[in-house]
């Protein structure tokens, strides 16, 4: 069984770095996986204003496709070092942000360009191709 390590960054958001029996070779450092249950529309704009480049993962505990996103992450942070932001956000705890963005599925990517929303997708796509998306927005 793995464990979870907390720490609360500057704007009291859970910076968490989770290690999963399952998926150990998946660890992601902690200050690039920021990890929120429910988020309201306000927080999540401070938070895009926060970051240059925010890649936001809509998941779902339940969601299995959104539990094999981990690993691609891992990898495009690895990619991308410090270019970009990795934001993931519980959607079943999160309705006002469902809605606001009418998402239908998870998970669910947007990537924000200094606050602006940049490109959506629906389920995910291997590593380096999402790389290469991201790029074109560094």
């Amino acid at each position: 069984m793995g464990f979870v390590s907390v720490q609360l960054n500057y704007s009291g958001f859970k910076k968490v770095t989770l290690f999963l029996k399952i998926l150990q070779f998946a660890r992601l450092p902690l200050q690039t996986l920021i990890i929120r249950g429910e988020m309201t529309s306000e927080e999540f704009l401070t938070e895009k204003k926060a970051h240059r480049l925010l890649l936001v993962d809509f998941y779902a505990t339940w969601c299995e496709p959104c539990k094999m996103l981990d690993v691609i992450l891992k990898e495009v942070k690895e990619n991308l070092t410090d270019q970009v932001t990795i934001l993931k956000i519980d959607l079943d705890e999160s309705d006002e942000l469902k809605k606001e963005f009418d998402i239908m599925s998870v998970p669910t990517l947007m990537l924000f360009s200094n606050g602006e929303l940049s490109w959506r997708m629906a389920g995910f796509m291997m590593a380096n191709e999402l790389t290469e998306k991201i790029s074109e927005f560094v």
